[in-house]
C-alpha cells in the first residue's frame, strides 16, 4: 500500500520545463564582421520583441562572461518549443538579409 501511494504522488507532480535558447552569429565563412555584427543585433532584438515567445536573459553560471555575438535566454514553464521559435528566427534572418541586400542597415 505504501509503495502505491508513493507512486501516485510522484506521478501527480508536474515538472517545470526549462528551455535555453542560444543565438550565435559567426563571421568565419559566409558573413563579414560588419554583416555578422548587424545580423546579431537585428536577430537578437527581433527575438526579444517577438510576442509569440517569452524570453528571460540567462543568468546561469558564467552569464557574466558571455561576450561577442552570443546571447542566451531561458524559457521557464513554457510550451514554446522549436516549432514556435525556429520560424521566428528564420523570419528574422530573412528580414535582415533582404534589408542588407538593399544596402540598408536593418533595424528591428
Amino acid at each position: 500500500m505504501q509503495s502505491l501511494w508513493a507512486d501516485l504522488t510522484f506521478k501527480s507532480k508536474k515538472k517545470i520545463k526549462v528551455r535555453e535558447i542560444v543565438l550565435t552569429v559567426s563571421d568565419a565563412f559566409l558573413l563579414t564582421e560588419d554583416e555578422a555584427n548587424s545580423a546579431f543585433r537585428f536577430i537578437k532584438a527581433y527575438l526579444e520583441k517577438a510576442d509569440a515567445i517569452s524570453l528571460v536573459p540567462w543568468d546561469g553560471p558564467g552569464a557574466d562572461s558571455i561576450t561577442g555575438r552570443r546571447a542566451i535566454w531561458r524559457q521557464d514553464g513554457s510550451d514554446e518549443g522549436r516549432k514556435v521559435v525556429r520560424p521566428i528566427v528564420e523570419e528574422a534572418v530573412k528580414t535582415w538579409a533582404a534589408e542588407w541586400r538593399r544596402g540598408k542597415a536593418p533595424e528591428p
